[in-house]
């Protein structure tokens, strides 16, 4: 059973606690899986269930809804993964983590108390780490945040925060020279506009 979240936990993490509680458990999701009627589980909770056999066929009923559901040959972890519900985990492990600002320490140097975090390298950074990563050339064009905005963030900040920096750099076509657009199934392979006239014609 899940432990009750601490009196010092923000309005925004004891609502993403909740949004993260399973239902059947009642703890944190773990390995998440979405239902046809996308009601999420753990996968564990589902293998658990109760299920009902129709000419060969396996079925169980949503706990929430009741919507009955053809089993997978492979069981629970035939069902497609809750992606949302691993962000948000995601988001919940960070927040929690700068819920108390004195016990994050340089992902760096690992001795010195942590004052920012490079969205771009995901590391949280002491002063001299940050200093250090601003002059260097590679580093001079990441996204710094210090620790007390971190701290201050909701739960979409976080998340935007967390969400990976955009890519400059364009993949383009060894042969054309021209951006990777189109995905050619026959091949299994990415191409530009032009590989679609000349050597995927027919594909």
């Amino acid at each position: 059973m899940a432990a009750k979240p601490s009196s010092s936990s923000s309005p925004g993490l004891l609502k993403l606690e909740e949004q993260l509680t399973c239902s059947i458990c009642l703890d944190i999701y773990t390995n998440p899986k979405s239902l046809p009627c996308l009601h999420s589980f753990c996968q564990d909770c589902l293998d658990r269930l109760p299920q009902d056999k129709k000419n060969e066929t396996y079925y169980l009923s949503c706990p929430t809804c009741r919507h009955c559901t053809e089993l997978p040959e492979e069981g629970a972890s035939g069902f497609p993964i809750a992606f949302h519900l691993n962000n948000f985990k995601e988001v919940h492990s960070f927040m929690k983590k700068v819920a108390d600002p004195q016990q994050v320490t340089c992902d760096n140097c690992t001795t010195a108390n942590a004052t920012g975090y490079c969205k771009d390298c995901s590391k949280f950074m002491c002063d001299d780490c940050i200093s250090t990563h601003k002059k260097w050339a590679d580093f001079s064009n990441h996204q710094l945040t210090s620790l007390d905005e971190v701290t201050a963030s909701d739960v979409s900040s976080t998340s935007q925060l967390l969400a990976p920096a955009k890519q400059e750099a364009t993949l383009t076509c060894s042969t054309h020279h021209k951006p990777l657009e189109i995905f050619c199934e026959t091949c299994d392979t990415v191409i530009c506009q032009h590989c679609t006239v000349r050597m995927h014609k027919d594909h």
